[in-house]
Parts: C-alpha cells; structure tokens; sequence
C-alpha cells in the first residue's frame, strides 16, 4: 500500500463540500445539472471551459472530451487566454459603454 500524503484540513473541508454538493446535485437536480458540477469536480475544468463545450466536443466512443484549446490547438489555457484577450478586453469596454449610456438615459 502506498504511502498517501496526509491533506489538510483545508483539503478535507473542499473535499466533503464537493462530496456534498455533488449528491445534492444527483438528488435534487436533472441528470444534465448533476453532470455539469461532477465534470469540473473530477476533471480540474474551469467554469468557462465547461461552458465552452459543444455536444461534438464528445467522442463517446474514444471515451474522450475536447476543450477550446485541444480544438485550436493551443497546449494551454495561458496561451488561448494571451491570443483572444483582445476580444474579451473590446467586449467589456462595449458592455461598459453600453451599460453608461442606460444609467445616463
């Protein structure tokens, strides 16, 4: 038996939460809930790259999933993020002026 090394009580803590929410999540909500919150649980994917996913992302007969950055062929999320940042900058300063001119109208 290998040696595990002892958590935290912190990672202890995370761990019985997600425990929790994820059988909240099977018992109170519809199989498609309860697979959105166990996907980032067991495979590390941040909130934005589970929304990015697309029913073709999922070759149910490799048993595999694709992210944004295996469909363009980036070997990180920090290099997606340092090629598109433009576009989200451009998008906020819309939003912003967009949400000034409301509150001036």
């Amino acid at each position: 038996m290998k040696n595990r090394p002892k958590q935290s009580i912190c990672e202890q803590i995370v761990k019985m939460n997600c425990i929790h929410l994820l059988t909240l999540a099977q018992e109170r909500l519809s199989p498609m809930w309860y697979a959105f919150f166990r996907l980032p649980t067991y495979t590390g994917m941040r909130r934005g790259e589970a929304l990015a996913l697309k029913w073709s992302d999922l070759d149910e007969d490799a048993g595999t999933l694709s992210t944004v950055q295996d469909r363009l062929g980036h070997s990180d999320v920090k290099t997606t993020i340092d090629i598109y940042n433009h576009v989200y900058e451009a998008d906020e300063t819309k939003a912003l002026n967009r949400f000034i001119d409301f509150m001036d109208a």
